[in-house]
């Protein structure tokens, strides 16, 4: 059936797309995307939102307004969720959302974060993809975290058999971000969507535990250690002047001459300095 809106949006669509267009209609279009290989033209059959989005070309502010009044349709809506499942299109939406923050804010409600994994979860996606060819700055990390806690918003929980389950480059990447004061926050998140907080790589667990010990006077930094005591028991790392690797405690004693944080792991996580011969 015909595609009637509101005015002046139904001008507008009407001079937006094709005149025999209908709720059904499929449109192909081409875009120049990131295929891991390097820039080419894709090829994509899409349905009318997403053609709207990616394709028509005007300001954001109406063609928001369109895509949100015709995602009421729910013939409409449920074409832009099959869309979803379409393998050619996933990485180019999810990298269209990370990019476009005022279209993942709207539309977060309609989209099932899971189906768009390529190449990796949306989250760890918008975490690592690249922003500049210079090191990420504090804005950088804050829109990378304004990203997250969106997905986050929408009730995301990564599949228990996601690759990054148990990668924790995840947890890693948040919290390493400098000078961002709400890391602990998002980490609290992230760890209850799923991700986990230490992985096989012990020199990535070692620096998160270091920077959780460091800001342990903060609530959350705090809990996420009294959470994960269990863990940081199974932590370590290199001591100068041994022949092994130490535990946290050893680090603490013996590198940073710390006997504050000695005696909170020794209370809080029950790893005592290792003995010496």
């Amino acid at each position: 059936m015909p595609i009637t809106l509101k005015e002046p949006l139904n001008s507008w669509l009407a001079k937006s797309i094709p005149a025999n267009a209908n709720e059904h209609t499929i449109y192909t279009i081409k875009l120049g995307a990131d295929t891991g290989a390097g820039v080419a033209m894709v090829e994509l059959n899409v349905d009318l939102v997403w053609f709207v989005i990616l394709y028509v070309e005007d300001t954001n502010n109406i063609k928001l307004e369109v895509v949100m009044e015709l995602m009421k349709n729910k013939v409409l809506a449920d074409n832009f969720a099959a869309t979803l499942d379409n393998p050619a299109a996933k990485r180019i939406i999810e990298e269209f959302l990370i990019y476009n923050y005022a279209y993942l804010e709207k539309l977060k409600s309609f989209i099932n974060f899971n189906k768009l994994n390529m190449p990796i979860d949306f989250i760890s996606h918008a975490l690592f993809i690249k922003h500049s060819d210079i090191p990420d700055t504090k804005q950088i990390s804050l829109e990378r975290l304004r990203t997250v806690n969106l997905v986050l918003d929408s009730g995301f929980k990564l599949q228990s058999n996601s690759a990054s389950n148990s990668g924790g480059a995840v947890l890693h990447k948040v919290l390493t971000m400098e000078d961002v004061d709400t890391i602990f926050i998002v980490a609290k998140r992230l760890l209850a969507a799923g991700y986990s907080l230490f992985a096989n790589s012990s020199q990535s667990n070692a620096e998160i535990a270091v920077v959780l010990l460091n800001a342990r006077q903060n609530a959350d930094a705090l809990e996420i250690i009294q959470q994960n005591a269990a863990q940081f028991k199974t932590i370590t790392m290199p001591v100068a002047g041994a022949s092994e690797n130490g535990n946290l405690a050893d680090y603490y004693y013996w590198v940073k001459e710390d006997m504050d944080t000695v005696h909170f792991i020794k209370d809080t996580l029950g790893i005592e300095v290792s003995p010496t011969t």
